[in-house]
C-alpha cells in the first residue's frame, strides 16, 4: 500500500509540475524589447524557454543560448535546429515559467486527496474483513 502511495504522489507531482506552467509575456514591442538588448536586463537568460512572433506572422519556441544587441540566439525546441533572430525581426516575447505557488497548493491538494483515498480504501478492507 506504501508503494501504492509513494507513486501516486510521484505521478501527481509531475502532473503538477506540467500543469502549472503559464506564459508570462516579457516583450510585446519594440520599445520593451529593445530594452532586453540592455546587458542590465534581468528577464531573459541562457536556457530560458521562450515563446516568440516575428514581424512576418511566424511563431517559434526557443531554448536561449545567447542574448546580445544583435538579437536571440538558441536552439529551436522542436527540431533542436541553433537560429539567430535579429531584434528588428521580433514582434513579440513570451517565457515559459512555473508558478510556484500554485504548484505547491496543487501537490498539497493531491498528496491530501491521495492519502485519503487510500485510507478510505485501508478503512473499507479492514471492515470487510475484521481485522
Amino acid at each position: 500500500m506504501k508503494k501504492t502511495l509513494a507513486a501516486s504522489l510521484i505521478v501527481a507531482s509531475s502532473l503538477c509540475f506540467t500543469g502549472c506552467t503559464s506564459m508570462r509575456v516579457i516583450a510585446d514591442n519594440q520599445q520593451a524589447l529593445s530594452s532586453l538588448a540592455a546587458p542590465q536586463q534581468n528577464q531573459l537568460k541562457a536556457g530560458d524557454k521562450i515563446s516568440l512572433k516575428t514581424t512576418d506572422g511566424k511563431e517559434y519556441t526557443l531554448i536561449l543560448s545567447a542574448i546580445d544587441q544583435q538579437g536571440l540566439e538558441g536552439k529551436l525546441a522542436d527540431s533542436e535546429l541553433a537560429t539567430r533572430l535579429p531584434w528588428q525581426h521580433i514582434s513579440a516575447i513570451q517565457k515559459n515559467e512555473i508558478d510556484g505557488v500554485k504548484t505547491a497548493g496543487l501537490v498539497l491538494l493531491l498528496a491530501g486527496l491521495t492519502v485519503g483515498v487510500v485510507s478510505g480504501i485501508q478503512h473499507m478492507f479492514s471492515g470487510m474483513f475484521g481485522s
